[in-house]
């Protein structure tokens, strides 16, 4: 009995090894970068000073100084990751799947390799842009949003009611080609992104480049990786450690 008992335990001890499914509270984003002056809000802080390698939450409110911009990485490879220019107000609303709330400012995002059911939602007082992988720009001016795809994949825009849900069917955007709605008004016709918005783009690009470039020679680690490692291992040894124990 207590050989089956033993080999019962050690079953269990293996099928649980695999760490259980992060919570949607529990995943976390980090400063892979900052230019400038930048600061966080949430309910512990109020405009706290942000450094590299800082990790934010969900419920976080992100606002970057004039002259200054942010780097945010949602994953240890830096696959997935947005820049927040000058001038930008952005609370976290979630990070699996990604969903920011912008105030006011412009959101750059460079989208690699999401994970699996995840997306990419930016919303402004007026619009909201969803992806599941891509390269755009959204800005929020105070009247009007403005979404610029520059990738293939397309970039669906939708206007919003006055309830602040999506209203309508969404304008959908090619490589190339940008909108821009006001408040309680429908997306204007897709157009063509002009060679000015063009070197917007090529100016972030050119920036997260720099940025690689600089975490790849100190061979810099992703926090958020390292982190989920760590809760992983600790929820492994405590769950074992349970199951082994009506079996001793």
């Amino acid at each position: 009995m207590r050989r089956y008992a033993s080999a019962i335990s050690a079953f269990l001890f293996l099928f649980f090894l695999k760490a259980p499914p992060l919570s949607a509270e529990e995943f976390q984003c980090e400063v892979m970068g900052l230019e400038g002056q930048a600061y966080v809000t949430n309910s512990v802080q109020t405009h706290q000073t942000l450094k590299e390698g800082d990790v934010l939450k969900a419920g976080d409110t992100v606002e970057v100084d004039k002259g200054g911009s942010l780097d945010i990485a949602y994953d240890g490879e830096w696959n997935n990751v947005t820049t927040l220019q000058e001038n930008t107000k952005v609370r976290v609303e979630s990070i699996y799947p990604i969903h920011l709330a912008m105030q006011y400012g412009g959101v750059y995002a460079k989208l690699k390799k999401l994970p699996p059911g995840s997306s990419f939602e930016i919303q402004t007082p007026t619009a909201i842009a969803a992806v599941r992988g891509s390269e755009y720009l959204a800005t929020y001016d105070g009247a009007e949003t403005e979404v610029l795809n520059f990738h293939e994949s397309d970039v669906s825009v939708w206007g919003l009611d006055d309830q602040g849900q999506k209203a309508g069917d969404p304008m959908i955007l090619k490589d190339s080609q940008k909108t821009g709605i006001r408040r309680l008004a429908r997306p204007w016709a897709a157009r063509k992104i002009s060679p000015i918005d063009l070197t917007r783009r090529d100016v972030f690009r050119a920036r997260l480049a720099v940025r690689w470039k600089v975490l790849a020679d100190r061979r810099r680690v992703g926090q958020i990786q390292n982190q989920k490692l760590t809760q992983t291992r600790k929820r492994r040894v405590r769950r074992a450690a349970a199951l082994r124990r009506p079996f001793a």
